[in-house]
């Protein structure tokens, strides 16, 4: 083994002051990074929203009447909403609902409870 090495090993204070040491190095380097990535993404999105802002200020208005335009001008055609499965699941729900509300005996009682 190293002499530096055992020698550390003698004096365990000294190696918890040293590992202490490079920890603290090492967050330190860290949180430095992090903080110049920080600036740049939160440079990037400032620049990103003031382009986004200035847009949408000055076509708000003429996005909203191109929409328009454009919608009065398409051809609407009929079209199913459910597809015939459907259909006919809903056709009986809607044939069932109609005869228990026409059908007295059928009407679930009423207590004076509600």
């Amino acid at each position: 083994m190293p002499p530096e090495i055992s020698a550390l090993l003698d004096k365990p204070w000294l190696l918890a002051i040293l590992l202490a040491l490079g920890a603290g190095l090492g967050i330190a380097v860290e949180r430095f990074v992090e903080g110049q990535k920080r600036a740049e993404r939160r440079a990037y999105w400032a620049g990103r929203k003031k382009d986004k802002k200035k847009q949408e200020r000055s076509s708000t208005v003429d996005l909203a009447a191109d929409q328009l335009r454009i919608v009065m001008r398409a051809k609407f055609n009929r079209r199913a909403l459910l597809n015939k499965p459907e259909a006919k699941v809903f056709d009986a729900l809607d044939k069932a609902v109609i005869a228990i509300i026409l059908a007295p005996e059928l009407r679930p009682m009423r207590s004076g409870l509600l």
